[in-house]
């Protein structure tokens, strides 16, 4: 909303807005269009879309509960089409391969142990295990960063299954509310990782805090993204993965390892759209390497005729 107080003109009135305001519109005696503008700062495709969606989200506000505005939502300049091609490059890169996940979890437990972290006074240590166990939990549940971020304790639950191999583990039963949901459906989610918010829970009892409210915070407030991202970099910097490699991975990797290693595992595109929050096309399209890479598994793979006559892939 910010950004566009700054493309209209902060003194007009809202009714003096037009369905073209964004497609078409004076600035300083020149005519551009909300597009155009944002481009200008070098702001990327995807950031314009989102802040046009929002920015008509609050016309729709104003038009049908505040009723100061007469239009119901504003027209949007041209794009260029969506290239699902280059996201789906993009999240290849910014995807934890199994080597460079265990690397950045052996540098969490050796940040997190006993050892480093007895000089600290026990606000700093109770920080340091949240934000490893967020990024735990994150590479588990493939939540959005927003979506655990307002996490509350009330909407998770953990229990114990056996896995496909028939081995004891400890799950997560998750309802992510509408109202932190980018897409605003609610939606239960049952994930791996169950064993990493029942340590959490005994580290937020032993420091004398309650299971109530924010599942991930130090003082009771929704944690930030600038906090998430400082830890982020700091356990980074104390693994040995290529130089590269690291200033390509962020925090929002978990979600893409997670998804990666639910397809790996066999899970359909429309179990993992479900379980994810969107829709199987974007799964289908953002994560398209994928379906090659299994493509050219599946060319490789060889078959041995048992007993009975029946063909087994191996």
């Amino acid at each position: 909303i910010r950004t566009f107080l700054d493309y209209v003109r902060k003194d007009d009135k809202i009714n003096v807005l037009n369905e073209s305001t964004l497609v078409r519109y004076e600035r300083n005696g020149e005519i551009t269009n909300y597009v155009a503008y944002r481009k200008a700062k070098q702001i990327s495709d995807t950031t314009i879309r989102n802040e046009m969606v929002t920015i008509n989200n609050f016309i729709k506000y104003c038009f049908a509960d505040a009723k100061v505005t007469h239009i119901s939502a504003f027209k949007y300049p041209p794009m260029p089409k969506k290239d699902y091609n280059v996201d789906g490059e993009r999240i290849r890169r910014e995807t934890f391969t199994i080597e460079e996940y265990k690397k950045f979890t052996d540098a969490m437990r050796s940040m997190c142990s006993k050892q480093n972290l007895k000089n600290l006074e026990k606000e700093e240590q109770f920080e340091y295990h949240l934000n490893r166990h967020w990024f735990l939990f994150a590479a588990n549940c493939g939540l959005r960063s927003g979506e655990i971020r307002q996490l509350k304790w009330h909407n998770i639950n953990t229990y114990t299954d056996k896995t496909r191999r028939g081995e004891e583990g400890v799950f997560c039963n998750i309802l992510v509310d509408r109202s932190t949901s980018k897409v605003r459906k609610t939606r239960r989610v049952y994930s791996r990782g169950g064993e990493h918010i029942e340590r959490w829970k005994k580290i937020v009892k032993e420091n004398g805090k309650k299971l109530e409210g924010f599942v991930f915070t130090k003082d009771g407030n929704q944690y930030s993204t600038s906090q998430t991202n400082r830890f982020f970099k700091k356990i980074m910097s104390l693994t040995d993965i290529d130089e590269e490699r690291k200033a390509q991975l962020v925090p929002y990797s978990f979600r893409h390892f997670m998804i990666t290693e639910r397809v790996k595992s066999g899970l359909s595109f429309n179990q993992i759209a479900v379980m994810c929050g969107t829709s199987v096309k974007q799964i289908e399209n953002t994560y398209l390497h994928l379906s090659e890479d299994m493509m050219r598994t599946s060319a490789k793979a060889d078959y041995i005729r048992l007993e009975d006559g029946t063909l087994r892939v191996i």
